[in-house]
Formats: structure tokens, sequence, C-alpha cells
């Protein structure tokens, strides 16, 4: 029986340095050249050659993650990475990654973010191509932020595709659930750390299905004789503990702005004098949701679709989660494809 305890510890050990260990997973395989540096921002460029064509006829996309995870998830693995995908079905693809902030970017406002930051490297893009407008493509709170730049700069945005992304913040789930009962003060977190930590980040979301670490730990125990299995379990633990800090102002204004006052659905969104005025926008637009997403419930994503002005709009609803819309063996085999069709039809 002791014995029997030893051996089991010890493969539990093993198993556990095994998913620790991360420097063995080959994160973000894909060249990329900076293109743009822009305060705690970096426009990445990722193609078949160094640096962009330059070709207006080229097929490009810029990519907008969310501000609390590093970007990887877009370039995830060695095929399994939507950006090598891309790349190999001859798009030349943009990022915008936000950085990670620091004691600086806990005093830059969200509207920082939005009129220099996402709207340089839009203009940036523009130039490359001689090109009026650009596609985008936004994950979760960057799709947030492509909503809000599509409504103040609707002629720069030549279609547009909200992946994962709320719309109607008072059918947000728990999240939407704690801030209204104050569990969630973002105010007095800024105050006392300046941006809100990455550790408060994971505890939030871990406690939005709080087995779900005890569950994959234990599959991942089960498979981990699967080598490709192995790799994508440990990149996707990687991803999701790796929270970054929320920076302190945008933090705030997000919270203020979305989940209590719901002001993008409303319609009643003014920054710098300007109005946020979805119904502007003309262009495609393509809403991608899950119905096994637990942050993005499917009713906070589908209500933008009542309100944007586009001509040409299309819904897809899939059977996965919140990540599972962009990676993992199901999203390469039925959401890649028919996105990348979708992107190259609407340039």
């Amino acid at each position: 029986m002791i014995t029997q305890i030893k051996n089991f510890l010890e493969w539990l050990k093993e198993g556990i340095d095994e998913l620790n260990d991360l420097k063995s997973v080959p994160i973000a395989p894909t060249p990329k050249t900076v293109i743009l540096q822009n305060g705690p921002t970096n426009l990445f460029y990722y193609g078949k050659t160094p640096l962009p064509s330059g070709n207006k006829d080229a097929k490009i996309i810029l990519l907008v993650p969310s501000l609390i995870n590093r970007p990887f998830i877009f370039d995830l693995l060695p095929k399994r990475s939507f950006i090598e995908y891309l790349v190999e079905n001859d798009f030349e693809v943009f990022l915008q990654d936000w950085g990670i902030p620091g004691d600086i970017e806990k005093y830059i406002e969200f509207e920082d973010y939005i009129f220099k930051f996402y709207h340089e490297a839009v203009e940036k893009v523009k130039q490359i191509y001689s090109r009026r407008a650009v596609p985008i493509l936004g994950y979760c709170i960057g799709g947030t932020l492509s909503m809000v730049y599509s409504g103040l700069f609707p002629n720069n945005v030549s279609s547009l595709v909200n992946l994962a992304t709320p719309s109607d913040f008072s059918n947000a789930g728990i999240l939407r659930k704690w801030v209204d009962s104050s569990n969630i003060n973002v105010e007095a977190i800024v105050k006392a750390e300046g941006n809100v930590p990455p550790e408060f980040m994971y505890l939030v979301f871990s406690l939005l299905k709080p087995t779900s670490k005890t569950t994959a730990f234990r599959i991942f125990m089960e498979r981990r004789e699967d080598k490709n299995f192995n790799l994508f379990h440990r990149a996707m633990e990687h991803w999701t503990s790796y929270n970054i800090p929320f920076p302190g102002q945008f933090a705030i204004k997000y919270i203020n702005d979305f989940y209590i006052n719901n002001r993008l659905i409303k319609n009643n969104l003014v920054y710098r004098g300007h109005r946020i005025d979805l119904t502007k926008y003309k262009n495609p637009f393509l809403n991608i949701y899950a119905k096994a997403d637990h942050i993005v419930p499917i009713s906070a994503a589908k209500a933008i679709e009542n309100l944007i002005g586009s001509e040409q709009k299309e819904s897809w609803e899939f059977e996965t989660g919140h990540v599972g819309l962009l990676v993992g063996s199901f999203s390469i085999k039925n959401i890649w494809p028919k996105l990348k069709n979708w992107l190259v039809k609407n340039q």
C-alpha cells in the first residue's frame, strides 16, 4: 500500500512538473516584424516576407486581441496558429499588441487606446497599402474596442468581425452580477494598486468556472502520453495563466461605461466630444459567438446586430466555448476555413 501511494505521488509530481515546464512549449512560432511602436503597444506584421508587400490588392487583416491576456492566443503553436494558417493562405497579417502595463500605463486613459494606439495602427496599415480602409477582427475586449473604433471611424474599417465579443453588458452573465452587487470595486483596486493586478484577474475568471482547473488537470493526467494533446494543453495552460495587469484608468472607464451603464448598446457612448454611432458603420459585419461561452453569453454578443448599420451582416453560432472559437481541433476544422473565406470575400 505504501509503495502504491509513493508511486501515485511520484506520478502526480511528474505531471505537475511537466505541466509547469513552459520553456519547452513553442509558443508564438510565426515570425513577425515590429511595424510600429507606440507607447506600450506594438503593431506586429506576419507574412511570407519580412516586410509587408504594400500591394494594394493584397489580402490583409488587422487582429485586435484583449488587453488582459497576451495575444499569442492568435499564434499558439505550430499547426495550431490562426496567424500561421492565414499566412499560409497568402494573407498579410497585422496584430495590435497592447503590451504589458507598468507604472506609466496606469495613467493612460481609455480614449488614448482608441484615438492614439488603435487609430494610429489602422492609419499605418492604410498607409502601407494605400487603402482607404482596413479589415479588422477583434476578440473579446479587442472586439469591444473595434466596435467603438468602427463607430468613430466607420470609413476606416472595410469589414469588421466580432469574435466572442460582448455588446449588451446587461446580459454579461456572472461578471455583470458581480459588478452590480459591488463585489468588484475597480476604482478602489486601482487607487490601491495603480493597475488591476493580474492575480486578481486570474482569480475572477477562475471563479467563473471554479472546477475547470481541477477538471483540466485530471484530463491532462489521463492523456499526458498523447504528445499532441500534451503540448496543446500546456500551451493553453500557459495562456490562461498568463494574465497581465489591466491598465488602471482604462479599467475604470471600461467597467463604468460598459458593464455598469451599458452605454454601447444604448447608443449614448461619447468620447472626447465624439458620439460612437454604430448605425453609421455600413460595411460588412460578421458576429461569431459560442453556445458554451461562460464569459460572453450569446445574449450579450447578439445584441449588436440590431444596432450596427451594416448593410451586409452575418452571425455564426458554434457548439464550443469562449476560447474554442479561436483554438482547438473544432476551430481548426470548422471555423478557420469558413472565416478565411469570409475575409477573402470582404476585403
